[in-house]
């Protein structure tokens, strides 16, 4: 199965394109093919984030014109007070003024790029998490240091892969087993029911995953 690459939308809509996949992009021309026509036909116009799921692109069209809305307040605004510093020279309370206005601007700018950048590292983090079979993605995040991580211009998680490896030896219960062979003969058709795979070893295991978490969540705070 062929999937669209996370990171690789995010720098798309970074440069104002339109980045939302078709189904036959996510999941491969060959599977899609495969599909019922009913099926090919329903989802063929179909604008998705990603194979776990889609959004309407009418509702990310709006997000991505809000920041684009954003930005521009703040840029007119900035000029606006410039303009008024300019017809304001002599009046020391009015250009006072101006200058806390403007140092409130450019802190709110300043805001809304560092959550913009925590929402873009968090989805390319959650991105190679997902790539590297982790379990649970949410409780693998907790043991992230984001310090040591950084974005790339292309919306990667720089860093991250250094983090990964060692967890994969320190806490190998926190990803997926691979499985070289089922012993499972098909004999013809398809399986409508799959065998659900949820031992008790794999509850465990994550039960104590999320106990080491938090304990490590507990020192760090007592420290």
């Amino acid at each position: 199965m062929r999937r669209r690459n996370t990171s690789f939308i995010i720098l798309k809509i970074k440069k104002g394109e339109d980045v939302m996949p078709k189904l036959n992009e996510i999941i491969g021309e060959e599977a899609f093919k495969s599909l019922p026509e009913e099926t090919r036909n329903k989802y063929k116009d179909t604008d998705f984030v990603d194979s776990t799921g889609y959004v309407e692109k009418s509702k990310l069209d709006t997000a991505n014109n809000s920041i684009k809305d954003y930005k521009k307040q703040l840029k007119d605004r900035d000029t606006q007070l410039e303009t008024l510093k300019g017809k304001a020279k002599g009046n020391e309370d009015l250009t006072a003024e101006i200058e806390r206005l403007k140092g409130e601007n450019e802190a709110a700018t300043k805001d809304y790029e560092a959550k913009l950048t925590k929402i873009k590292l968090d989805t390319a983090v959650k991105e190679a998490l997902k790539q590297s079979k982790v379990k649970d993605v949410e409780l693998a995040m907790k043991l992230i240091n984001y310090e040591n991580i950084k974005l790339s211009d292309d919306g990667k998680a720089v860093g991250i892969n250094e983090q990964i490896e060692p967890m994969k030896k320190d806490r190998e219960y926190l990803f997926e087993k691979e499985v070289l062979g089922t012993g499972h003969f098909n004999t013809g058709g398809i399986d409508k029911n799959p065998p659900t795979i949820t031992s008790l070893g794999e509850k465990l295991a994550k039960q104590k995953a999320a106990s080491m978490v938090n304990t490590e969540e507990q020192n760090k705070f007592f420290k």
